[in-house]
């Protein structure tokens, strides 16, 4: 059906996804701004094993997104990731699309429902927490996404080696019901 978009839906991540993961962080554009590299099946492997361990603390809520036909059943693997990470008194959202999925909406998509998920679910750690988004200078496509998904932009983190080599633009989330 032309113009239609796939539903996305968040899941966990699985141990059945790590090659996808290696093949993902393959990409030059995502090796660019993300800190995190899987080279290797074991790598994927033992960080899903780690966003496992987060969320069983209640301290991250790591999701493979994944599109979905009407109904909910699930079109492939994997086109994208979202995380959200308490951190010194908010939460910190994370996220980024395979390179074949890219210019669809699917970040700004995905970026909404988990901060729906974050803020309303009885489920959520999160709920009530101040949601951060924070991505590097330069990095325009990443402000689009972050806009489009419901975060405006707040301010700046300056650059601060060698925990945070780059200066950072900072976006919190918007409630499109009530505006906080």
């Amino acid at each position: 059906m032309s113009g239609a978009r796939a539903a996305l839906v968040l899941r966990p991540w699985e141990d059945g996804d790590a090659e996808t993961l290696v093949r993902h962080h393959g990409d030059p554009a995502m090796r660019r701004w993300l800190a995190t590299h899987l080279d290797s099946v074991e790598q994927a492997r033992a960080w899903i094993a780690e966003q496992r361990r987060g969320r069983e603390a209640g301290s991250r809520a790591a999701f493979a997104v994944v599109e979905a036909a009407d109904g909910g059943t699930v079109l492939g693997e994997p086109v994208g990731h979202l995380a959200l990470t308490a951190a010194a008194g908010a939460v910190r959202v994370g996220y980024w699309t395979a390179a074949s999925a890219r210019g669809r909406g699917i970040a700004s998509r995905a970026l909404a429902l988990a901060a729906g998920w974050a803020r309303d679910a009885a489920d959520s750690p999160f709920a009530g927490a101040r949601l951060e988004l924070v991505h590097a200078f330069g990095n325009d496509a990443s402000c689009r996404t972050a806009l489009s998904g419901g975060f405006r932009a707040e301010g700046d983190l300056p650059a601060a080696p060698p925990e945070r080599p780059r200066a950072m633009h900072v976006h919190v989330h918007v409630r499109m019901d009530d505006g906080r």
